[in-house]
């Protein structure tokens, strides 16, 4: 054995086609000891060396072995695939099959190897049978036979092919020598069946060895990497199947399909007299499995409704991505009880505080409300429970994990022709990789969807494919639409069985409690408030102001420009010029910063409202959805935070800024424009809200200053006739202040029940007075909306 640049001063005199398939495969085996901490006994050879052969001849003897077996029994397989019609949602959940083999017309390319008589072993793709029209297997003499799928192997990423036809005869077998597994130097390499243009190429590289860091009792080598490595080796050759496994004699002794395999076969089986004899599942029998555990798994999943309060007429609700206003969402849930349903959906505070109701769909016209039991703390789901009725069938949990390699069901429920159906394909555990805190979780060999259930081949719940809820995300600042729905793919995970019986059994002890439905509507749409305006730092005004360091150069840092009056943060003595640094939450190790993203949050936030206010839809003040308000939401009304912040001395401009902190219990603002009581008349085109205090401040006015504000005109109505716009304030009616929305519904009411046609309307809007005749003949107290109960709607005599 020698190393490869040894190897290529020597090889000069081999074959010049040779010597470029060897250059491609950058060498097969360095002369390495093994590194192990296990005695091992030296085995004899199972074949005599010849003592008189050259380190060079004996390389070119072995890449010679391993070029021929590649040759012989290495196939290249093709998959062609269909559309199926009968699934309405088919193109969604399978775009990459549709776009890049179904609706170009081509099919899949992999490689396998034959290791039996009429037998081929590839990887198991995954694919459905559905989606299979035919498979074709093409072996390097262009010998080319039909193949069905025959076996879905249990301890293997593979699957069986058998051949058929008149030319199954042609195909040969690889020839598989046993390995000598107590023999201290097992040298292996792998050959590559590839494709680089229009050309398949065959090349070889060495496997690398490696041992556990702390040793197995059983001194179990592991040997990697498999296809992983195949591309990345600069031969210019794509790799996706399965690769022969060679000795140092480049005679095949197995088949990997896996980045990872071992040589006790630990991991899975690989060597090839152990693939030929594996046990495995029938295809025949798979697909009544998957018919039985379809039937048996269906009753269980449910359809759950959730129901959102009616959204306002401003532009908070209108550009809202993340805005379900007035609404209905459907998501499926399975049954773990009797009562209770798991809906793997992740529900995040400001979400939740928009739902009002939750509803279980038994039929078309059957549903029954559920109660919102909670939303787990550390996976995206929520837990509701039936109080009355009882359901027809639950999942029920596996006795044990799913194992590594084994082949479990993937199921996914969906809509299919207006009825519930469970979209079944196989899957497998393939490796661990760490994610959130450092743990280890399992990785699928294909990709699943968000909420998939795992299933055994009995259907019972193995694991759900979740996402992982970071702790305190949603006190994070980002500017991710505002919603913190944490959507890195880097953090959905399979939570496996394990992890899921106590989440499912006490249910209690792992829920948000900050997480709650409110039901009112008022109370939903208020936020949380310091009362300041404020706005960014910027270097220049840390350079100028003397703030360097406590803003970090103008990284950190937001800058009170205004305290409302009768402010939580008047009464802390906050004053303008103040800035504010850092709000540390109770049990966080480490604050909140506040600095550049929260301005990029807010700019975004102010330009989409100035683009609603000139849509008809917004404000010309000061919006309160902004940053601050938005992380001391997610804290919690009544949560006590530490806000640090900076303060310059305006006398001494050169004396350095003194950093000060204040403890705060978060107080909930009064009603904003957002959250305002409202009165709304389609027929008269005109929805109008109290007054409120951001309202006051913007236009200079005071508490005992009467009107309304106009939040929306509807096109060609009788408000726009009357030349009233959106963001104006309506002060006085028929010579009578407005104080409120309410009043206004009362005052229009009784001048049409005294027959009066017209009102007329006092009118400011930018520093100016105008009165305006509103025409009231098309008004009826049945078509007034908005008032949430508050009061009953008058009725006139004539009305019937």
């Amino acid at each position: 054995m020698i190393f490869l640049n040894d190897f290529v001063k020597k090889v000069q005199t081999l074959n010049f086609i040779l010597f470029a398939v060897l250059i491609i495969a950058g060498g097969l085996w360095a002369d390495e000891p093994v590194l192990s901490t296990q005695p091992v006994q030296a085995q004899p050879a199972t074949e005599a060396e010849d003592s008189d052969q050259t380190d060079e001849q004996k390389q070119a003897e072995a890449y010679k072995t391993l070029l021929n077996s590649a040759r012989d029994s290495m196939v290249v397989v093709r998959t062609f695939y269909k559309k199926d019609l009968t699934d309405p949602t088919v193109k969604q959940d399978a775009a990459d099959l549709y776009d890049s083999y179904i609706e170009k017309k081509r099919p899949a390319e992999t490689t396998g190897v034959v290791i039996d008589a009429g037998l081929v072993i590839i990887a198991d793709d995954g694919v459905e049978d559905r989606f299979v029209d035919h498979i074709e297997v093409e072996d390097s003499a262009g010998n080319k036979a039909s193949a069905l799928r025959t076996k879905l192997l249990y301890r293997a990423p593979n699957i069986i092919l058998k051949l058929t036809g008149s030319t199954v005869d042609r195909f040969k077998p690889a020839d598989f020598v046993p390995i000598e597994l107590k023999k201290g130097n097992i040298q292996l390499a792998k050959a590559i069946l590839g494709k680089t243009e229009d050309r398949w190429l065959i090349s070889a590289m060495p496997i690398l060895r490696s041992e556990p860091f702390k040793p197995a009792r059983n001194g179990n080598q592991f040997f990697g990497q498999g296809n992983s490595y195949t591309s990345g080796f600069g031969s210019g050759i794509d790799s996706d199947g399965t690769e022969m496994i060679v000795n140092s004699k480049g005679k095949p002794v197995g088949c990997a399909s896996s980045s990872m395999f071992d040589l006790r076969q630990i991991e899975c089986i690989w060597h090839g007299a152990d693939l030929i004899k594996a046990d495995g599942l029938d295809w025949s029998k798979l697909q009544q499995a998957q018919a039985a555990v379809r039937k048996k798994v269906t009753p269980g999943i449910f359809k759950i409704i959730l129901q959102y309060r009616k959204g306002n007429d401003d532009a908070e609700s209108f550009y809202s991505s993340s805005d379900a206003s007035g609404t209905e969402e459907e998501h499926f849930g399975f049954a773990i009880s009797e009562k209770d349903i798991f809906v793997p959906m992740e529900l995040t505070r400001k979400k939740a505080s928009k739902i009002t109701g939750i509803f279980v769909k038994f039929s078309p016209e059957k549903r029954t409300q559920a109660q919102f039991v909670g939303a787990y703390k550390g996976f995206g789901a929520f837990l509701i429970r039936l109080e009355d009725e009882k359901l027809p069938a639950y999942l029920t949990p596996a006795l044990k994990p799913l194992e590594r390699m084994v082949p479990f069901l993937a199921a996914q429920a969906i809509e299919k022709f207006g009825k519930k159906y469970l979209k079944i394909r196989t899957n497998r555990l393939m490796n661990k990789s760490r994610g959130y805190k450092g743990i280890y979780h399992w990785n699928a060999m294909h990709h699943m969807s968000y909420g998939t259930m795992l299933l055994d081949l009995k259907g019972q719940l193995g694991g759900v494919y979740l996402k992982q809820r970071r702790e305190y995300a949603e006190q994070e600042i980002n500017n991710d639409e505002f919603d913190y729905s944490y959507d890195d793919e880097a953090m959905t995970r399979i939570v496996t069985i394990d992890e899921l019986r106590e989440l499912l059994k006490t249910p209690e002890k792992f829920l948000d409690q900050n997480i709650k439905i409110l039901q009112q509507r008022i109370k939903a749409e208020r936020h949380a408030w310091l009362g300041v305006e404020f706005m960014s730092i910027d270097s220049k005004l840390a350079k100028f102001w003397k703030v360097e360091k406590p803003t970090k150069d103008g990284q950190v840092g937001l800058i009170i420009n205004a305290v409302y009056p009768d402010s939580p943060a008047e009464e802390l003595g906050l004053k303008p010029g103040d800035i504010l640094l850092k709000i540390k939450a109770p049990g966080r190790d480490y604050p909140t910063e506040l600095g550049k993203n929260s301005d990029e949050m807010d700019m975004m936030m102010r330009f989409r409202w100035a683009y609603a206010s000139q849509m008809g839809e917004g404000e010309l003040w000061k919006s309160r959805k902004n940053t601050l308000t938005e992380l001391l939401d997610t804290i919690g009304v009544d949560k006590t935070v530490q806000i640090t912040y900076c303060r310059r001395d305006l006398k001494d401009p050169a004396a350095p800024a003194e950093e000060l902190t204040l403890d705060y219990t978060i107080a909930l603002a009064p009603p904003d424009l957002a959250s305002a009581k409202k009165w709304q008349n389609r027929k008269l085109g005109l929805t109008v809200k109290d007054m409120t205090y951001e309202v006051r401040y913007a236009l200079g006015l005071t508490k005992k200053d009467p009107g309304v504000v106009v939040v929306k005109i509807e096109n060609g109505s009788a408000a726009q006739i009357a030349r009233i716009l959106p963001m104006e304030i309506i002060t006085n009616l028929d010579g009578q202040p407005l104080n409120s929305a309410s009043q206004m519904c009362d005052l229009i009411a009784q001048a049409r029940q005294a027959g009066k046609d017209k009102v007329r309307l006092t009118i400011q809007s930018m520093g100016k007075t105008r009165f305006v005749d509103l025409n009231i003949s098309a008004y009826e107290p049945k078509d007034d909306e908005g008032m949430d109960g508050e009061k009953q709607t008058p009725t006139l005599e004539n009305d019937q």
